[in-house]
């Protein structure tokens, strides 16, 4: 495993604890059935397109 994606990784469990999002992601555990990896891509994903 590279540094990037050990960076890449490190920022999107950063994401996870973000408590700008914390209540959002209770609320999408709850109405997501899909596994850790994908939501995890998930949070990240909405987390970069706020920052832009």
């Amino acid at each position: 495993m590279n540094k990037k994606s050990k960076n890449e990784n490190r920022e999107k469990l950063t994401v996870l604890i973000d408590k700008d999002i914390k209540l959002k992601m209770k609320k999408e555990v709850l109405d997501l059935n899909c596994s850790m990896g994908e939501f995890i891509e998930k949070l990240y994903t909405d987390y970069k397109s706020k920052e832009k």
